[in-house]
């Protein structure tokens, strides 16, 4: 798959989805992290930790960024992506 250079692949975060269509990994531009499925970029976040497949069409993490007071605060991350 082609697409932008990244800053970094976050070691340990290629990850395949149980079916083996879909390649997710946690990349790193700019000092922060994105995740990244099958070339496709989601939002940005200050750090992504624990990378793994809910499910077949769904992926998730523990991530932070900052809020509108621009305190850091700790989130899961789930991301439900569909086929085109």
């Amino acid at each position: 798959v082609e697409g932008q250079p990244f800053d970094d692949i976050v070691t340990g975060t290629p990850k395949f989805s149980p079916d083996s269509r879909h390649l997710a990994f946690v990349a790193s531009q700019s000092g922060k992290h994105l995740i990244v499925v099958d070339g496709k970029e989601a939002l940005p976040y200050s750090f992504l930790r624990g990378l793994h497949f809910v499910a077949t069409d769904r992926i998730g993490a523990i991530g932070s960024r900052l809020d509108e007071s621009f305190r850091k605060v700790l989130l899961r991350v789930e991301i439900q992506f569909v086929e085109e």
